[in-house]
């Protein structure tokens, strides 16, 4: 048996009494006390376990488990990535599970139904895939309270998931036709994809304060969220050099939009952030199939531009900057 302390987002610690019983490892809540004290805890769980003493945690509904992860089980993950749990689990599954007894009902065969029903509804195997993590992780939590013995999740076959053209990318001749089969509106922003390999929240988040002119770099400072502006994706701020003819297009697009410091560089026609899976769907694809491009599935996505990029830059290619 072990004390663990565990660090929250309110600054408190609280304290954790593993212990094995029957094979099977537990997590004892110990509660916010002193370490000296909780080692006093410790001792009377250790003799309790031995007896096979310990009392279980009573079961309660999905949502309460979530609310109490939310709450305390995310001290280890960055804000973008909180926010995207939360996305996952308002939108596929709070409203399947709402109501269910943890303990009681969530196993392996209703996970299997819910992915069954989230199938039914159009949705795809990498969503899938990616809430069934968001799931293992509130039922980890679950796991680390006591609540239940074992996550479930653990026990439940995920889709296979195969980007048909992940690893596709744009040549220099390529990149150039895309940029000219996009619509007049909509091509700074594709150039900005194309010449800066930023990930489509940064560049939907990009404000003017962030560009010097003088010096042709823009500066990273954070990614959009479906609830706000988070730190970029390593928390780093970057800087990245912008080659002449993107200079240009970002001086071209000053004259048709709002360019206050604080103000979007690429704002939607009503001057909100774009949605970037929409973009891809409504600006991207299109250009793509306009310009003759035939990207296998899976490529035909904003992260396609930053691949291309990357590849360019390490093969010498175009999007190398001129002195």
């Amino acid at each position: 048996m072990a004390v663990v302390a565990r660090q929250l987002k309110d600054g408190r610690t609280h304290y954790y009494a593993v212990v094995t019983v029957g094979g099977i490892r537990r997590w004892i809540d110990v509660g916010f006390d002193q370490p000296r004290l909780a080692k006093q805890r410790e001792a009377e769980l250790m003799t309790k376990a031995r007896r096979r003493e310990l009392a279980v945690a009573r079961d309660m509904k999905f949502e309460v488990l979530v609310q109490q992860y939310l709450a305390n089980g995310t001290h280890h993950l960055r804000p973008q990535s909180i926010t995207t749990y939360q996305n996952r689990l308002d939108t596929h599954l709070l409203p399947f599970f709402k109501g269910k007894r943890v303990r009681a009902q969530i196993d392996p065969l209703l996970i299997g139904s819910w992915m069954s029903w989230e199938k039914s509804k159009g949705t795809s195997d990498k969503t899938i895939k990616r809430c069934l993590v968001t799931l293992s992780a509130v039922l980890s939590y679950a796991v680390a309270i006591n609540l239940i013995t074992d996550n479930p999740v653990s026990r439940v076959k995920a889709p296979k998931v195969t980007d048909g053209g992940v690893d596709y990318t744009l040549s220099e001749a390529q990149t150039a036709a895309l940029i000219a089969n996009t619509p007049k509106s909509q091509r700074p922003l594709m150039m900005f994809f194309c010449y800066t390999g930023c990930r489509p929240s940064e560049a939907s988040e990009l404000r003017w304060g962030d560009i010097n002119h003088r010096d042709r770099l823009v500066i990273i400072r954070r990614t959009a969220t479906a609830s706000g502006t988070n730190a970029t994706k390593n928390s780093k701020i970057r800087t990245v050099p912008v080659v002449p003819e993107l200079m240009d297009a970002i001086r071209q697009q000053m004259k048709v939009v709002p360019h206050g410091k604080n103000d979007l560089v690429f704002p939607t026609v009503g001057g909100q952030r774009h949605q970037m899976q929409r973009w891809a769907r409504d600006v991207l694809r299109p250009s793509l199939n306009r310009a003759g491009l035939a990207v296998p599935e899976g490529s035909d996505r904003n992260y396609l531009t930053r691949k291309s990029f990357i590849t360019q830059m390490l093969t010498g290619g175009r999007v190398r900057l001129d002195s």
